[in-house]
């Protein structure tokens, strides 16, 4: 039997031996023993690592939670995050009767998620757009809309998530409008501006901007748009009649159009100097790298001395390769950590690389290496504060010089459900705003765990 038969049906069988096991996150992790699976076992490659900035910027048309508000960071900064929203009208060819005068008009907005200083207070104004959104616009994390200077609307609260029959639920945010913003609105009682949804947004109401002003504590929250208690509620009067009747301007709906926008500024930091495309080495920011969510700050892992391994083992199989991502230790106690990652394929300049069809190549857990079906999906493990991640394709493939080895990107990311149909997963964007700070010292290295099997020759 020829060398390449060997090596095909090893490769299998060490398949087919891992993927039956009961949890295949923790495999590697506690077996220490080489004699167990009949293996050599090495973690002694050295993994370099560092920060980039991708040049990049992230959409997040409709991609909820919508974000707003701001936190500091005695690490990486201050961010801020604002939300541009339409408003839908509520009906067509609104009338609100004769001499209709407001009581009060409330924005409210439900939140899913609460992130950076849960004890200060947070304020949200609202601003009208005098720029709106366009029909052939691309909207990211970069992008804005012009608004008026002067809000509409300002609310201040301590943002705050309960448990409620079980379920976690947010006290709403209540902003109070301006009672003139309302009377502008009721003036246009049975006029064009009020016929259609199109009319209100062309002639009344291009959206608003959900700005925080913020500039010290605070934190970021998580919009959730779509809720039945997220609504523009004006309440008023009609003449002498003393009853207040109530209109809902609704922001939910898949007509209005919405996104939202990041920034941060990093003066003072490691990464200060940062440069979009640029890298800082592990070394020159206290041993650790970052990553966080809609910066496109990411943590590259290079494998230096892969070649070395190769060249020392030669003709190997790998059963199983483990990455190992420890957390600096006490690094969430305020920003709590992302609950996994996903490895982008990278080049030289720390670009994400993407096949024909412009799908970005992700490792994955499937042995066919050039499929994007089955990205793996990089777990927190609690108990050992670290992420660990099967790449055993993606070794394999470098060993066998089916891949450049330029680097991998670890990135925010969730992975879908498998397909009924065909199992097939996906990469979900998740723009919930998560920071992490990846050790990669001497007392908390990365660690890659290698169970190999030598070939003859």
């Amino acid at each position: 039997m020829n060398l390449a038969v060997n090596r095909y049906l090893l490769f299998i069988l060490s398949l087919v031996a891992f993927t039956a096991c009961e949890d295949p996150s923790e495999i590697g992790l506690e077996l220490q023993d080489n004699n167990r699976i009949g293996t050599d076992f090495t973690d002694t490659i050295t993994i370099h690592s560092g920060t980039v900035l991708l040049e990049d910027s992230i959409s997040t048309f409709r991609l909820a939670p919508f974000l707003a508000g701001y936190y500091a960071d005695p690490v990486l900064g201050t961010t801020r995050a604002t939300t541009y929203t339409e408003v839908g009208l509520g009906g067509t060819d609104l009338t609100f009767g004769s001499n209709p005068q407001p009581v009060s008009m409330v924005l409210t907005l439900d939140y899913t998620l609460i992130y950076g200083n849960p004890n200060s207070d947070l304020t949200l104004n609202v601003h009208r757009l005098t720029d709106g959104f366009s029909s052939r616009g691309s909207y990211y994390t970069n992008t804005t809309l012009a608004y008026e200077a002067a809000p509409v609307g300002t609310g201040t609260f301590r943002p705050r998530i309960f448990n409620l029959e079980n379920r976690d639920s947010a006290e709403v945010v209540r902003i109070e409008m301006s009672l003139d913003f309302a009377r502008e609105i009721l003036s246009k009682s049975g006029t064009s501006a009020l016929s259609t949804r199109e009319n209100f947004i062309n002639e009344f109401l291009k959206g608003f901007a959900i700005v925080s002003p913020n500039t010290e504590g605070a934190s970021i929250i998580a919009l959730n748009l779509s809720s039945s208690r997220t609504s523009l509620a004006l309440r008023y009067k009609v003449d002498a009649d003393t009853t207040v009747k109530e209109h809902l301007f609704p922001l939910a709906g898949a007509d209005n159009r919405n996104f939202y926008n990041v920034t941060a500024d990093r003066s003072g930091t490691t990464i200060a100097s940062l440069a979009k495309e640029g890298y800082v080495p592990s070394h020159e920011t206290d041993g650790v790298s970052f990553v966080q969510a809609n910066t496109q700050l990411l943590t590259k892992l290079t494998f230096p001395y892969l070649e070395e391994f190769k060249a020392q083992t030669s003709n190997v199989v790998i059963n199983r390769a483990e990455l190992i991502l420890p957390v600096q230790n006490a690094s969430a106690a305020t920003f709590p950590l992302h609950p996994g990652f996903v490895l982008y394929e990278t080049n030289h300049t720390n670009r994400i690389l993407r096949n024909t069809s412009g799908v970005a190549l992700t490792v994955q857990d499937s042995y066919y290496i050039n499929t994007t079906s089955a990205p793996s999906f990089a777990s927190y493990i609690t108990t050992k504060n670290h992420y660990t991640l099967n790449i055993t394709p993606y070794i394999q493939a470098l060993l066998l010089d089916k891949k450049p080895n330029n680097g991998l990107l670890l990135a925010t990311g969730r992975t879908s459900a498998p397909d009924p149909q065909t199992g097939a997963r996906q990469i979900v964007s998740d723009s919930r705003p998560f920071r992490t700070m990846i050790s990669n010292t001497d007392a908390a290295p990365i660690k890659l765990l290698v169970y190999y099997s030598k070939l003859n020759q």
